[in-house]
């Protein structure tokens, strides 16, 4: 049996094949692909998708296996160096070299073709990608506090719960009566997120300049912030379901008016399912919470609590408060203070993020560009998790 790795680079191995019977069999006039040629391409691309949903099922395996054994550490975090494919230290260092121009292009090329995408790019290895996770955390509060999964298809459908099952007192030797669970079902799709970065030449050409850590923090900062909009306020339209969505994000638990009270507080705090209140927290932007520092309870002592501990948050009637930019100011009509289980909005992120070097695009003014590509969709997965405060209009 395969493993996944090898699964993994046959695919990129026929992503390769497919790209080039495009080229081949395009009409350098009309640029269109011959009917031979689409024949082709439409086989390749048929085994392509054979190739994904196998590695689908077998991640899935492991994921059964994983729980079965009792290992609760999360996904993410096992980006253990292997010695095959992105993993290796060959891959490692041939993108490394790739990054700052170096090193016999031949060659870098050959080493990177396990990573290889469709668009040209090159799937970021290991290191760099933990380095772009922790940016990415950092930056965007809603990835923190939110559940992450990976998926290598473009959909990913989450049966939820909606209706419990019923429970009844019976009589000793009585029929069990029958009830039915019934389950609705989120889709979460995988929608192209972009970020181009320039650097200097001169800076690339500098032993002392560590590029990766460069490229991974700036990309982690402004990622991160787009991420953050759109967790926060996305459409839904190729973009992640914002939690502030009208019809699909939180619900409405609270109404205040310009000046949010202490009353108003209360109120959110306990529209939310006393289920849901045990892991919940608020969010906020920071002119809200300067409010919020201020509210004292009947008894005149402050419901803002500051944090006691290096990487703790302040907390609120004694939940954690957190702040973010995405967060709308206090104005009519505007929804600005979210209280809820943040781990039920959920984030799929497809495949792998990709980078790739422009060399030409910026030459004239001495710059190298680098293009980082990410596919993800986000959306809360069960409303009665979340609720919000809106101002009124």
């Amino acid at each position: 049996m395969k493993t996944i790795m090898q699964l993994r680079n046959e695919r990129s191995a026929l992503c390769e094949q497919a790209k080039a019977v495009l080229e081949r069999n395009r009409d350098p006039k009309t640029g269109l692909v011959s009917a031979e040629g689409v024949e082709q391409y439409n086989r390749i691309t048929a085994q392509i998708q054979q190739y994904g949903d196998e590695i689908t099922r077998c991640e899935q395996q492991m994921e059964i296996e994983r729980q079965i054994n009792g290992d609760t550490s999360p996904a993410e975090a096992s980006l253990a160096p292997t010695e095959n494919g992105v993993a290796s230290n060959v891959y490692t260092n041939a993108f490394s070299d790739m990054l700052r121009g170096l090193g016999n292009i031949v060659e870098v090329r050959d080493a990177l073709s396990v990573g290889v995408d469709s668009e040209g790019g090159y799937t970021v290895p290991d290191t760099f990608e933990k380095k772009l996770v922790k940016g990415l955390n950092d930056h965007s509060v809603i990835r923190r506090l939110a559940t992450v999964i990976h998926t290598e298809s473009g959909m990913h459908k989450i049966p939820i719960l909606v209706g419990l099952p019923g429970v009844n007192w019976i009589d000793e030797a009585a029929p069990m009566p029958e009830t039915t669970m019934q389950f609705d079902r989120v889709t979460l799709g995988a929608y192209k997120l972009g970020a181009i970065l320039k650097a200097t030449n001169e800076f690339l050409h500098d032993t002392a300049f560590d590029i990766e850590d460069y490229l991974a923090d700036s990309f982690g900062i402004s990622v991160g912030a787009k991420e953050e909009m759109a967790f926060i306020n996305g459409t839904g339209v190729k973009q992640p379901t914002g939690l502030l969505h009208d019809t699909d994000g939180a619900g409405i638990g609270a109404v205040a008016e310009n000046n949010v009270t202490f009353d108003d507080v209360i109120r959110l705090y306990y529209s939310l399912g006393a289920p849901y209140r045990k892991d919940a927290a608020f969010l906020c932007n920071e002119d809200l919470l300067m409010q919020l520092m201020m509210l004292k309870d009947g008894n005149g002592a402050r419901v803002w609590k500051p944090s006691m501990e290096v990487g703790k948050p302040d907390t609120l009637l004694g939940k954690p408060i957190y702040t973010s930019a995405a967060m709308p100011e206090l104005a009519a009509g505007n929804k600005v203070m979210l209280f809820g289980d943040f781990s039920y909005y959920w984030v799929a992120l497809r495949g792998k993020r990709t980078m790739r070097r422009l060399n030409e695009l910026y030459a004239v003014e001495d710059l190298t560009g680098f293009q980082l590509t990410q596919r993800l969709d986000g959306r809360l997965v069960l409303k009665d998790a979340m609720k919000v405060m809106k101002v009124r209009a």
